[in-house]
């Protein structure tokens, strides 16, 4: 069966509405369809060549399965990848013929093809162009070597390829070309040339520095090519989302963002789609029924149902949406259940495991004790602290409730400006006559003296608050709270929880974060504490049902 080109009705089929779109993969197309009557008009400083699209479409034909069953038989392009790799290669310049488009940003949601597309212009500019020089760019040194192994194994499993690239340990070679792996954190980026640099999950990058080093690398070059391959990310205030608006701007044409070197195709659900609705995922998702299982993508959204986390995870990855870090992590609904009727008289003598976050002198000092009841819930007691001369600025700022709650004995107001850490000492210690204290959790950055005091007496615990330090004891929190299994009566809390959002990193770590840091309406204090207390109760528990020391009499009934 002879190969088809399918590129021409791919744009067919979007201009008439034939396949579901977003509006900026209308636009992209529209902007080919404009150009190419311009060109024919002959008012255009560049021109379509059908063979050299076509051309570059029949090489990505040679690229193979890596993986499963099918490993080593050829991958076909779908019509909306024939599409991109036609406009890449096919547009040129009326004045020399080289490639018209010196950059490439494309957005897609995962398990997209992302690999086929990334691999093979890695694999095509290092075989056509003349000295070539290809990178797989990233900003740590095992990202940068995922595209550079998907380029590998490709070659491994093409017979054609094989004849024309030879693979090394740290690099692919032909004729006079090369590819290798690039991170920023290598011990030099200097004396680069490259031809063409692979940016893929631009998403994880936190500055643009490595970037514009290979732009500046590129200017030597007659046609270099930076091709960006990325999908949505959870944090907005990185390179990749202004890089997302500036080609959002330009799909749009917006004045001042014109740049005819520039291609860009951005999957996504438009603005007023309904995520919930599966009819929309089509628009992030071209290759849904080819790459992507619309069971799979089902199964994700019943989770992200569930669990905010999930939903980040579904709506960013699966559905390529810029979520905003203000997005609440627990949703009221879900917390609003943690209140139940519950006596603190069946709390007296039994063992608990605290958690402690000191302020800056000027903020909010929060300490949490964590009790493990029967059936694996658990009971929650805070204790908040504000210096006496901060309530005002504290109503005003963080939350009207705040004189309220000290009047009915959930807050302490300390004397003076600021925080007088002794009163929390004091309670831990009238606490201490109570219940069974085992553990106390606690931040070395902030904890000094008091935990020094606190030390004497009880075993403190140092609880790092990393991000990887804190992904797993957070998504524990997380599942107790959408399992019901937590209670927690304190309106101090209720609001803490509204504050917070969780930052994901490019690992899939989480770990609780005010909306905006740079402002200090929002406090998370209480949530910091109760993460740590619960996880050192969570670990007491297990270390003590892997020896068989767990007693039910522990338990609270």
């Amino acid at each position: 069966m002879a190969f088809e080109f399918t590129y021409q009705q791919y744009i067919s089929d979007i201009s008439t509405g034939k396949i579901p779109a977003c509006k900026k993969v209308k636009l992209a197309v529209k902007r080919h369809i404009d150009d190419i009557k311009q060109a024919d008009e002959g008012t255009f400083p560049f021109y379509f060549d059908h063979k050299k699209a076509q051309t570059a479409i029949l090489f990505f034909t040679q690229l193979t399965h890596t993986k499963g069953k099918l490993a080593g038989t050829n991958l076909i392009p779908e019509p909306w990848q024939q599409f991109i790799i036609a406009s890449i290669y096919g547009w040129r310049r009326v004045d020399n013929g080289l490639r018209r488009f010196r950059r490439a940003y494309i957005q897609i949601a995962r398990k997209n093809g992302k690999t086929f597309l990334s691999s093979g212009v890695a694999l095509y500019d290092l075989i056509t162009e003349p000295g070539s020089e290809v990178y797989s760019a990233a900003t740590k040194r095992d990202q940068a070597v995922r595209c550079f192994a998907d380029c590998k194994n490709t070659v491994r499993y093409s017979k054609t390829l094989r004849k024309y690239i030879q693979s090394y340990a740290h690099s692919l070679k032909c004729a006079d070309g090369s590819m290798q792996a690039l991170s920023s954190d290598a011990h030099t980026l200097d004396g680069l040339n490259p031809s063409c640099a692979i940016i893929d999950e631009y998403h994880a990058h936190k500055t643009d520095e490595l970037l514009n080093v290979i732009e500046t690398g590129m200017s030597a070059r007659t046609q270099p090519l930076l091709f960006i391959i990325t999908t949505a990310g959870n944090d907005r205030n990185v390179p990749c989302f202004e890089e997302y608006e500036r080609c959002s701007k330009i799909l749009e044409g917006a004045r001042g963002y014109e740049n005819e070197q520039y291609f860009c195709m951005i999957f996504e659900l438009d603005k007023k789609d309904d995520w919930k609705n599966e009819t929309n995922w089509y628009k992030a998702n071209p290759n849904l029924g080819v790459s992507v299982e619309i069971d799979d993508l089902r199964m994700k959204y019943k989770n992200a149902l569930q669990k905010s986390t999930d939903e980040a995870s579904f709506r960013t990855k699966n559905l390529n949406e810029w979520l905003n870090v203000a997005d609440v992590w627990i949703k009221q609904s879900q917390w609003l259940k943690c209140h139940k009727r519950f006596s603190e008289k069946n709390l007296l003598g039994k063992r608990c495991w605290g958690g402690i976050d000191l302020s800056k002198r000027l903020d909010i000092t929060a300490f949490s004790w964590y009790f493990a009841l029967e059936n694996g819930k658990r009971y929650a007691k805070h204790y908040f602290f504000i210096p006496e001369a901060q309530i005002e600025s504290k109503m005003r700022g963080d939350s009207y409730l705040f004189r309220r709650w000290i009047k009915e004995g959930y807050v302490f107001a300390t004397p003076g400006e600021t925080v007088d850490y002794s009163f929390m000492f004091k309670k831990i210690i009238e606490d201490a006559k109570l219940y069974d204290v085992q553990e106390i959790a606690y931040d070395r950055n902030l904890a000094a003296h008091l935990i020094q005091d606190l030390s004497e007496t009880f075993t403190c615990v140092e609880f790092s608050q990393s991000i990887t330090g804190m992904s797993e004891p957070s998504k524990s929190w997380e599942q107790l709270i959408a399992e019901g299994k937590l209670i927690d009566n304190n309106p101090v809390m209720d609001w803490m929880v509204s504050c917070a959002t969780v930052k994901p990193d490019a690992n899939g770590n989480i770990k609780p974060v005010k909306p905006d840091v740079n402002k200090s309406t929002k406090r998370i204090d209480g949530v910091i504490t109760s993460i740590m207390a619960n996880n050192r109760l969570e670990i007491a528990l297990a270390d003590e049902e892997a020896q068989g020391n767990f007693s039910m009499e522990d338990a609270v009934f």
